[in-house]
Parts: C-alpha cells; structure tokens; sequence
C-alpha cells in the first residue's frame, strides 16, 4: 500500500530504518577509580529506545581490604545525568554474585549518551564484571 502522506500514517519505530545496538563489557579486573566502560551515543536526526540492560558483579579473588564496588548504567543529556541503574555491593567472599536485569522502554534522543561504568574501591583482589545494553536505533 502506498501512503501519500505521513500525516495520514507515519511508520512505526521498527520500520524507520531500525539498527540493534548492542554494547556490552564482560572482564575480571583488579580495584580502580570509576571508568565508562561502554558509551553509546545517539547521533543527529536519530532516537533509541533501550530495551534491556542488566549488571552482574562477582568477586573472585578475595581483597586485602573490601572496598565499595559499583556499577552503573545511566543517560547523560547535557549536563545532567539520569541514572537507569545503579548498584554496589561490599562483600569478600569468592564466588558472590550481585545482580540487576531489567526489561525497560526508555527513549533517548539525538546527543544523548548511554553509558556503562564500574568500579573497586578495594585493596587487593578481583571482580568480574558484566554490564549489557540492548536497543533499537531508528530515524527520528
């Protein structure tokens, strides 16, 4: 069927030159300073829509002294930030997992920036962590 008009049916998200975008960061790493770990950022004349994103951290190798460990997945428009998801957890026992999933429909928009950053406060030993984004890109 052919549409002479937008104004009488514009095309669904899926079908205005919809992309997946998929970002993700799966490593064991020692204690450090907070890092972006994974950024997507939304490009002129496009909007996304995060569809999932989950966090899961495990200590491995057990700290001399535990410090804090956070994760967080979050959305920077301009100067301000608006967090998705956030966690932290303080244990020294091996083999701890700390987890978060969440199935969600945010919209982001031309400028915007998803980004993906973990870190260890602790002395000593081991975290993996694993942090995923899942969306659609498409014309806005």
């Amino acid at each position: 069927m052919r549409v002479s008009s937008f104004a009488v049916a514009r095309p669904a998200p899926v079908d205005r030159n919809a992309v997946t975008q998929a970002s993700s960061y799966y490593s064991v790493v020692g204690p450090h300073a907070a890092v972006a770990r994974f950024t997507i950022t939304v490009a002129a004349g496009k909007k996304m829509v995060v569809e999932h994103y989950n966090a899961n951290i495990i200590r491995l190798g057990v700290a001399t002294v535990a410090g804090e460990i956070d994760w967080s997945i979050g959305i920077a428009s301009g100067a301000a930030t608006a967090v998705l998801a956030r966690g932290y957890s303080f244990t020294n026992t091996s083999n701890v997992q700390t987890g978060f999933a969440n199935g969600c429909a945010v919209t982001v928009y031309a400028g915007e920036t998803v980004t993906g950053s973990t870190a260890d406060g602790s002395t000593g030993g081991t975290i993996l962590f694993d942090l995923s984004v899942k969306a659609t890109i498409f014309d806005a």
